[in-house]
């Protein structure tokens, strides 16, 4: 089961100080409300991988722009489907 509560909880988590209490929702744009950056999604990435034991090919991180993106993926790779 995702649970979007434990994806943003791991957003949250990797978010710059200045962005720890900014409401974060499936809309959020990683880059442009977070000011993410590569590192930042890598990070993210293997934090989403390890909750959900999958894993997200590198080709799929380009289509990585909201926290909904993040949860299109992990459905996709979840073999709970």
């Amino acid at each position: 089961m995702i649970d979007m509560d434990k994806i943003i909880e791991i957003i949250r988590t990797e978010a710059d100080e200045e962005y720890k209490d900014a409401e974060i929702n499936a809309d959020t744009d990683l880059q442009e409300d977070l000011d993410f950056n590569s590192l930042n999604m890598l990070v993210v990435v293997n934090e989403i991988e390890e909750e959900y034991s999958i894993t997200i090919e590198i080709d799929d991180l380009k289509s990585i722009r909201t926290i909904g993106d993040i949860e299109k993926l992990v459905l996709n790779f979840s073999p709970e489907k």
